[in-house]
């Protein structure tokens, strides 16, 4: 039996590779298997455009950023949520779930 791993940690850097990879994770996330991954804080804000680009409307995305910090916030919305509100997480440290 094939075992789903749902930690993934960084993405492709490259746009084409990055969009690429978080169709398959979406997939998998369809399946009941959350998909967690991470990029450097000063691609973040290029990693959330490319979700809220790529994936469906109606897929759940939690972003969890600044864990443990005063600044720490957690929220899960869906995509059609966040493009109604896309927050500025570049330059800080962030958790990406599908």
């Amino acid at each position: 039996m094939d075992r789903i791993l749902p930690s993934n940690g960084y993405l492709p850097k490259e746009k084409t590779g990055r969009a690429k990879k978080i169709i398959e994770l979406e997939k998998l996330s369809g399946k009941g298997v959350s998909q967690i991954f991470i990029e450097t804080p000063y691609r973040n804000q290029q990693l959330l455009e490319t979700l809220l680009d790529t994936c469906h409307k109606e897929t759940y995305l939690c972003i969890a950023i600044d864990i443990t910090l005063d600044s720490e916030n957690i929220a899960t919305k869906k995509i059609s949520e966040w493009k109604n509100n896309v927050p500025n997480i570049k330059d800080r440290y962030a958790v990406f779930v599908l």
